[in-house]
C-alpha cells in the first residue's frame, strides 16, 4: 500500500534590496545608506543573507518594518537618534522642534498622575531625523596604507590640528593599556623633544570619522571612578602624568577613564580632603575659604600639633593639584612627585 507522500514546502523567495525599501516605505537612497555593513547597527537595519549581500529574509523585514512604525517617548528616542536625553528633550520640545528639525509627536501616552501627556515619535521619523543630522560623505583619496602623522590625520577628521593634540592626549590612558581610545592605536610611534610622533595608515582616520558620527551620546553605563579609588591609587606608588593615573584608574572600572575626569577627581580629593580632615580641627574656619587665606589662618594658629599637620596637608595637596592637573600632562620629576607622596602617605 502506497502512502501519501506530503508535497515538499517551498520556503519563501529572499527579498531585494529595493523590495525591502518599498515593504518597509522607505525611498530607495536611505534604504541603500542604512543597509551598508557598518551603518546597519545605527539603523536597527536587518542583516542580509548569508547567501547573497543584497537579498532579505521576508519575515525579518517584515518585523522591521513593524519596528520602525513603533511610538517611542523621549528617553527611548535619545537612544534611537544617538544623543543624550537632556539634548533630546530640548530639541523635542514644541518651541525647539522646527528650529531642530526634530519630527512632530506621532502620538500621546496619558500621564501617571496630573501631568500633562507625554509625546510618542516614531521610530521612522526619528531614523530619517538622524540621517539628515549626518555631514555628508567625504570623498576618500589617497592610498589606505599610506603611513600619515598628525596634520594629515587632522585634515582627514576635519579639525584642527590643535583639537587633534587634544584627541591625542585623550587617547594616551587607552594606549598605554593596549586599547583604542578616542583615538584608534597609532601603528608606529617615536620618542621626540616635546613627547611622542605618531604615525596610523590613513584607512585608521576613515574609520574613526565614520566612528565619531555615530558615537553614541550619553555617559557610559557601569561602575564610575571615585576619588577613593584615586586616593589609592596615589598611594600605591608614584606616577609621572595625570594619563599615568587615568590609565591605572580604568583598571578598576569597565569604562576607560579619561584625562578630564581624573583632573576632576583630583580637585574632589583637594575638596574632601580639606571638608574632612583639615576644617574640622579649624571649627571657626568657614568652608569654601579662599586657599591663599585658609593657609594664612592655619599658619597664624599657636603651634600645634593639629595646626602643624593640617598646613603640612594642605601644602602637599596644593603641590599634588598643581602637579598633576596640568592641561597638558608634563613629564614631572619623579623623585618631587614621590616626595610629594610620601609626606601625604606618613602625615
Amino acid at each position: 500500500m502506497t502512502g501519501n507522500t506530503p508535497a515538499p514546502v517551498s520556503s519563501p523567495q529572499p527579498m531585494t534590496l529595493e523590495e525591502a525599501a518599498r515593504t518597509v516605505e522607505l525611498p530607495l537612497e536611505l534604504a541603500r545608506y542604512w543597509s551598508q555593513p557598518e551603518r546597519r547597527r545605527a539603523y536597527f537595519w536587518p542583516e542580509p543573507l548569508a547567501t547573497s549581500a543584497t537579498a532579505y529574509d521576508r519575515e525579518d523585514i517584515a518585523a522591521y518594518r513593524l519596528f520602525l512604525d513603533q511610538c517611542v517617548d523621549v528617553e527611548e528616542a535619545a537612544a534611537v537618534v544617538d544623543m543624550p536625553v537632556s539634548t533630546a528633550k530640548v530639541y523635542s520640545s514644541p518651541k525647539e522642534r522646527a528650529k531642530r528639525g526634530w519630527p512632530e509627536p506621532a502620538d500621546t501616552r496619558p500621564a501617571a498622575s496630573r501631568g500633562k501627556p507625554k509625546p510618542l515619535f516614531r521610530i521612522r521619523d526619528l531614523l530619517v531625523y538622524k540621517h539628515h543630522q549626518q555631514p555628508p560623505t567625504r570623498i576618500r583619496r589617497g592610498d589606505p596604507n599610506d603611513l600619515i602623522g598628525v596634520e594629515e590625520f587632522a585634515t582627514e577628521i576635519q579639525v584642527s590640528e590643535s583639537v587633534m593634540n587634544t584627541y591625542v592626549t585623550w587617547s594616551l590612558p587607552d594606549w598605554r593599556s593596549g586599547n583604542d581610545g578616542y583615538l584608534p592605536m597609532p601603528v608606529d610611534s617615536q620618542p621626540a623633544r616635546n613627547g611622542n610622533v605618531y604615525w596610523w595608515r590613513r584607512s585608521q582616520a576613515w574609520t574613526c570619522n565614520e566612528n565619531r558620527r555615530h558615537r553614541p551620546g550619553g555617559r557610559p553605563q557601569g561602575q564610575r571612578p571615585t576619588t577613593h579609588m584615586l586616593r589609592e591609587v596615589l598611594l600605591s606608588q608614584p606616577y609621572k602624568s595625570v594619563a599615568d593615573l587615568a590609565a591605572l584608574l580604568s583598571q578598576h572600572v569597565p569604562q576607560p577613564v579619561s584625562i578630564q575626569v581624573t583632573r576632576r577627581l583630583l580637585s574632589q580629593l583637594r575638596r574632601q580632603v580639606l571638608s574632612d580632615e583639615l576644617l574640622p580641627a579649624f571649627p571657626d574656619i568657614a568652608p569654601g575659604t579662599d586657599r591663599d587665606e585658609l593657609r594664612r589662618t592655619i599658619e597664624s594658629r599657636p603651634d600645634t600639633d593639629e595646626a602643624a599637620h593640617a598646613s603640612r596637608q594642605l601644602t602637599i595637596m596644593n603641590d599634588l593639584e598643581t602637579a598633576l592637573t596640568q592641561k597638558v600632562p608634563v613629564k614631572l620629576n619623579a623623585g618631587t612627585l614621590e616626595q610629594l607622596l610620601t609626606k601625604l602617605r606618613d602625615d
